[in-house]
């Protein structure tokens, strides 16, 4: 799965204040791919939510990648686009909850909810933070 590092995450990992283990991580549905450039936290993408965020589960960091169990966003309306899934650190509010990545490839996206669910499959990981000279 290839990604979109944010800037603002970028800078939150580099700063030491993501903690893909311990911190809370979601993924958030979306029906529109936000600018990795410029966004930074939830409030500024969450308009464009379908359904309801899913907390990533068995997170962990190997290798440079980071991976988790496959999510489903379940009980969807039906004949919505979905078009990325973001993910994010839940700090307890949008406005500081900042975006770590967006994925506007996803295998199988854009999709129009048509069975009440959105299955995303991680495979080898969400993203690699690779080492450059």
């Amino acid at each position: 799965m290839s990604s979109n590092i944010t800037n603002a995450g970028g800078e939150a990992m580099l700063r030491g204040e993501i903690d893909f283990k311990n911190d809370v991580i979601r993924a958030i549905l979306l029906d529109n791919a936000p600018s990795a450039e410029t966004t930074a936290n939830l409030a500024q993408i969450e308009a464009g939510r379908i359904g309801a965020d899913q907390v990533l589960q068995n997170v962990e960091v190997a290798g440079g990648w980071v991976k988790s169990d496959n999510i489903t966003f379940a009980g969807l309306p039906t004949n919505l686009l979905a078009v990325s899934v973001a993910l994010y650190k839940w700090t307890g509010a949008a406005d500081s909850s900042p975006v770590i990545a967006i994925f506007d490839d996803v295998t199988g996206f854009p999709r129009i909810t048509t069975d009440g669910a959105v299955m995303v499959s991680v495979q080898s990981g969400w993203f690699r933070l690779k080492r450059s000279v």
